[in-house]
């Protein structure tokens, strides 16, 4: 008769046949699920006062004494099931592995600051992630066109939210505002000088002081203002660093690969 079991990750329902009892197999969300074992036959039972069937081999039974001469033999237990791992409630598809956030792509991370591991009082951050493996950068030495190409096609995709306390959304909002300033004020800087070129011998290096402000300020906002980075994006999984390690632990070890 099929087996009904239920992901302890993330839910997910499946039907099983009586041949898979005692296997193992994995869930679409990377949960590894043990199918439980075939019960055991009940031994027929003795009807009044019927004596037992005599065996067709009067030695082959040693707990009846058949066999004196048999070597003893230790009675064998069936090995326990290990117990699956059932995450607490509002964690569902969350692991860490070292200083990495592995999560499903569905999955609801609790409201806790990701930064601080403290209470985030239900403000969220949302983040779209882009990611492609670092090898296709190589393709850089051969063509920027090339390259441009190939992450256009591999690059990968998630969209999570995440928890950010009051501090940190403040932070995030002064490095924004500081990479703009910065880039504005290089920019200013550099038109400036490109108009008093002929006028100002110094004008050739404050126009290159400008284009170094510019993508000075990009990557002041840019850093400041992502709080999280991935480093690897599946089809059903995003791996991201920059968590605070306390936050890390709430959550079970990755152990799938």
């Amino acid at each position: 008769m099929p087996m009904l079991l239920r992901c302890p990750a993330c839910q997910t329902q499946f039907t099983v046949q009586d041949e898979a009892a005692g296997t193992t197999m994995r869930c679409q969300c990377g949960a590894i699920i043990r199918v439980p074992g075939a019960a055991a036959p009940v031994p027929a039972q003795v009807v009044g006062n019927a004596a037992p069937a005599a065996s067709a081999n009067p030695f082959a039974d040693a707990a009846h004494g058949g066999n004196p001469y048999a070597a003893p033999q230790a009675h064998q237990q069936p090995a326990p099931m290990q117990p699956m791992y059932t995450p607490p409630q509002g964690m569902v598809g969350v692991w860490r592995y070292g200083t990495t956030l592995v999560m499903h792509k569905d999955a609801k991370l609790p409201d806790v600051c990701v930064k601080s591991n403290e209470p985030a009082h239900g403000r969220t951050l949302k983040r779209k992630l882009h990611w492609h493996h670092p090898a296709i950068g190589l393709a850089l030495l051969a063509s920027p066109l090339i390259y441009i190409i190939l992450a256009a096609v591999l690059t990968k995709r998630a969209t999570i939210h995440i928890g950010l306390s009051d501090p940190y959304f403040k932070r995030r909002r002064l490095m924004i505002a500081a990479g703009w300033l910065i880039s504005l004020g290089s920019l200013a800087m550099f038109i400036l000088s490109i108009a008093l070129v002929d006028r100002f011998d110094a004008a050739p290096f404050l126009i290159f002081l400008g284009v170094i402000g510019i993508f000075v300020g990009l990557i002041v906002g840019t850093v400041g203002s992502r709080m999280i980075r991935p480093v690897k994006i599946t089809d059903t999984h995003v791996h991201v660093k920059g968590c605070h390690a306390e936050f890390l632990n709430r959550f079970p070890l990755w152990t799938f690969g």
